[in-house]
């Protein structure tokens, strides 16, 4: 079993952790509450990654006159990211445009590390993206100068390039070994990231 010393870019700052009062009206599957009892959820202002918010809060919610427990938003707040009663599922639920729940994955402990895969590899891919050069128009006319007075500097050593088929391939393998359930259906909320991936969208 993993716990939340083994995800550092989710619980880098905080965690919300619950006790058995609070989660006596849960129906979760007991390693879901050890899970949030012990190590908690990460307790995060901004932005996680792929538009995902954990604020370390846990809210009953009802949808579709099912309940669940809200965990965090991903991008609005009309798009709830829960834990489906009963079987401890994780979904993305929709509440603006009433359409069906998206699953996302199995339990809560998988989510998390799913999340923390994506975010270290979102964070390898911008360590060797090469940033677009902006420069001012003072900037400009002294590099026009040195290039014209042959002094300019010679141009940085160029960063190991992505390789991105790579890295589409570990994340899928990944997931398989994790929580083949996530990506079994191409409609799931991370087979629509592994697409994406592989396009080089994301």
């Amino acid at each position: 079993m993993i716990n939340n010393e083994q995800l550092p870019d989710l619980y880098k700052q905080e965690a919300s952790k619950f006790t058995d009062e609070q989660l006596s009206g849960a129906q979760l599957p007991a390693a879901t509450k050890n899970w949030l009892k012990n190590n908690g959820l990460p307790a995060a202002s901004e932005e996680i990654v792929l538009g995902i918010h954990l604020p370390g809060s846990l809210e009953e919610f009802q949808f579709n006159g099912k309940s669940c427990w809200q965990i965090g938003y991903e991008w609005e707040h009309v798009s709830i990211i829960a834990l489906e009663e009963g079987s401890g599922a994780v979904f993305s639920l929709n509440t603006a445009k009433g359409t069906p729940q998206v699953f996302i994955n199995t339990d809560l402990q998988a989510f998390l590390t799913f999340l923390q895969y994506y975010k270290q590899y979102q964070e390898r891919k911008s360590a060797v993206e090469i940033p677009i050069a902006t420069y001012s128009r003072d900037e400009m006319l002294k590099r026009l100068q040195e290039m014209k007075n042959r002094t300019i500097a010679p141009p940085a050593k160029k960063k190991e390039k992505f390789d991105q088929k790579r890295e589409f391939k570990a994340m899928k393998q990944f997931f398989k070994q994790n929580d083949a359930v996530a990506i079994q259906d191409e409609n799931n909320w991370w087979s629509i990231i592994l697409e994406q991936v592989e396009d080089n969208l994301l």
